[in-house]
């Protein structure tokens, strides 16, 4: 990751976010690629535990998009910024109550036996 920062910062904010943006995957995977064996947990079994979550992120990019375009500057940028994010917020955990409901299940469960 220094060095993707290292070669992001020539460009700024916006080198270092694609530095991220593209070294952390690579960062990701190399580890999984190392740790996966020793765990005993197979590559298919956690690109099907990551699914659930990046398509509701997709989802609710693409809705946060679409509503930032239906907005355009109708709004002072509090209230622009209040509608995105809550547009996000429904986007993302309806996608997750819809597609992935026993992901809430799960975590239910997990956060109730923590507190037993």
């Amino acid at each position: 990751m220094p060095l993707s920062f290292l070669a992001g910062v020539k460009w700024g904010v916006t080198g270092l976010a694609m530095a991220w943006i593209v070294g952390y995957p690579l960062l990701a995977g190399l580890s999984a690629v190392w740790v996966l064996p020793i765990l005993g947990i197979r590559a298919r079994d956690l690109l099907a535990a990551l699914a659930p979550p990046v398509m509701a992120g997709l989802f609710m990019y693409l809705s946060v998009r679409l509503m930032d375009g239906l907005l355009a500057q109708t709004l002072n940028p509090i209230s622009h910024l209040a509608a995105l994010v809550a547009t996000g917020g429904v986007a993302y955990g309806g996608f997750i109550l819809i597609f992935a409901r026993g992901r809430i299940v799960e975590l239910r469960d997990l956060i109730c036996r923590r507190t037993s």
